[in-house]
Order: structure tokens, then sequence, then C-alpha cells
């Protein structure tokens, strides 16, 4: 359970695994890191971006 700055609580449900979300080809071990992961409530839609990716993704449930 973690306890945010404005004393809201959540908690893990799940993972989900990026591998192979980057090709080994555009992959940098030095500056790509998966840094940004957010929720768009209204359109029950989930996006993550890394630090210097070019792309933003959203992902969907199969």
């Amino acid at each position: 359970m973690y306890e945010g700055q404005n004393n809201f609580r959540c908690k893990t449900v799940g993972r989900i695994s990026l591998d192979g979300l980057l090709s080994k080809r555009s992959y940098s071990k030095k500056i790509d890191v998966l840094n940004g992961i957010f929720y768009d409530k209204p359109q029950r839609r989930l996006f993550v971006i890394g630090k210097y990716w070019s792309q933003l993704w959203e992902l969907a449930s199969v």
C-alpha cells in the first residue's frame, strides 16, 4: 500500500511486462528509461512514455 502526498492511497493489483516494446536497434540502456505511466479515466485508456522516447504508447488489454 502506498500513501501519497495528498493522502491518497493506492495498491498494486497487477503487473504488465513491457519487454520488447522498443526494438533492440532503437534501445539505448543509458537513456531509454520507462518513466511515465498515466491513466485517462474518462476514456479508460492507459499510456506509457519513456524519458527520451520519441513515441507515446497506449496500452490495450487483450
